[in-house]
């Protein structure tokens, strides 16, 4: 491996993923009610970000926000220089670059009035602005949630922090436990960066969605960390490396998961709808020590940049 390659390595797994569990308490009960196109999650999406363009622009308290949304959803501002609001709400350095900050509340029962919302803060960027973002939260509650065309304002009551991990951390974690095998558990259903409908998860449908969260959190970790050039080239030599390494050192013992189909959801590219799918369950998997990190990768960066919270894994030392 080249310098430059092993360089990158360590950045990837060095970089930061942080979950915030926030309480909320809601104006009201929410009516939850199956609606097309969205979901509780999309719908807080779209309230946070309206929160980030209140209160995250540095120009903000200087008489005025210089942020504004363009015509592919980008948030942009006047002042890049020193606004990080455009980065929170979706990073700029491509279309198809991992969020940096995601959202996920499951549905609370229908005569609460609380909501857990979990806000996950990946990369150095974020770590650094948690601050803003808890603004951002809190600010967002006034409009609300929109769901089922109606509007429900919340205040933010409560933050418990959890530590930030890495995917270097997790991989030594799971060393110094003794087991036979590893186990991937999807907390919510998994919703990969290429769904094919009807695919049969094997050892290459694991393969690759492990590479490809190598080459996402590859793009990501130079963009969060503002290396110039191009990345995309660095990127995929990082996944073909990582492609390299999975060979022979990663066996699929057992696979539990079957797929589900999370609703309708509208298109912005070209205004139609299209089926989000996903997958439910568990793998079972016996891996070398080697790959340890790049599985832990996957588990805080696997998924499609649609996610939108969703995907979140969990991983197991078991032992029979």
């Amino acid at each position: 491996m080249s310098e430059t390659l092993k360089n990158l390595e360590t950045l990837v797994l060095a970089c930061p993923v942080r979950q915030l569990r926030c309480l909320v308490k809601l104006d009201r009960p929410l009516l939850m009610q199956e609606q097309a196109h969205a979901s509780l999650t999309t719908s807080l999406t779209g309230a946070f970000k309206t929160g980030l363009k209140k209160t995250c622009c540095e120009r903000q308290q200087r008489g005025g926000c210089a942020c504004s949304v363009s015509v592919n959803s980008q948030l942009q501002c006047s002042h890049p220089e020193s606004c990080f609001a455009p980065w929170l709400y979706n990073p700029q350095h491509g279309t198809s670059l991992l969020p940096s900050v995601l959202l996920y509340a499951p549905a609370p029962p229908p005569d609460s009035e609380k909501l857990w919302v979990t806000l996950t803060l990946r990369g150095e960027i974020a770590h650094h602005q948690q601050n803003r973002v808890l603004m951002a939260l809190e600010a967002s509650g006034n409009p609300g949630i929109k769901y089922n065309s109606v509007n429900v304002g919340f205040r933010l009551m409560e933050v418990h922090s959890g530590e930030a991990l890495n995917a270097q951390v997790w991989a030594q974690v799971l060393r110094a436990f003794p087991r036979n095998s590893l186990r991937i558990e999807f907390l919510t259903p998994f919703q990969p960066s290429h769904a094919s409908a009807s695919e049969s998860v094997n050892i290459g449908t694991l393969t690759r969605w492990i590479v490809d969260a190598s080459y996402n959190s590859a793009r990501f970790s130079l963009a969060d960390r503002e290396v110039p050039g191009d990345h995309h080239p660095l990127a995929l030599a990082m996944k073909e490396t990582v492609a390299q390494t999975l060979q022979d050192s990663v066996r699929l013992l057992a696979s539990q998961v079957h797929e589900c189909q999370q609703g309708e959801r509208r298109s912005k590219s070209n205004g139609g709808t299209y089926t989000l799918l996903g997958w439910e369950g568990h793998l079972d998997l016996s891996v070398r020590d080697i790959v340890l990190p790049w599985i832990a990768n996957f588990a805080l960066f696997g998924g499609s940049r649609h996610a939108q919270g969703r995907s979140r894994m969990r991983l197991w030392a078991t032992i029979d």
